[in-house]
């Protein structure tokens, strides 16, 4: 099979509405987490180190912005 050419998944595939990027998932469709996983030393030092310190800075700001729209909110509301 050529390169540019892909066997027919589509019974396996998410469905995307156009309206939003949430996958639908249909019937014959599975999802199968994996009980167990093994991260090396050095990974788990980049995840402690690098990647939890960045998630926990995005969502202290995500909080933050939520709560400013609130007040926002909350001040036209008494208006």
């Amino acid at each position: 099979m050529p390169a540019n050419e892909t066997s027919d998944h589509s019974s396996k595939t998410a469905k995307v509405d156009e309206n939003t990027t949430t996958p639908k998932i249909t019937p014959n469709m599975s999802y199968v987490a994996s009980p167990k996983v093994t991260l090396t030393p050095r990974a788990l030092e980049i995840l402690r180190e690098q990647i939890l310190p960045r998630i926990q800075s995005d969502i202290k700001k995500d909080l933050a912005a939520f709560e400013r729209q609130e007040k926002m909110r909350a001040s036209q509301a008494e208006k």
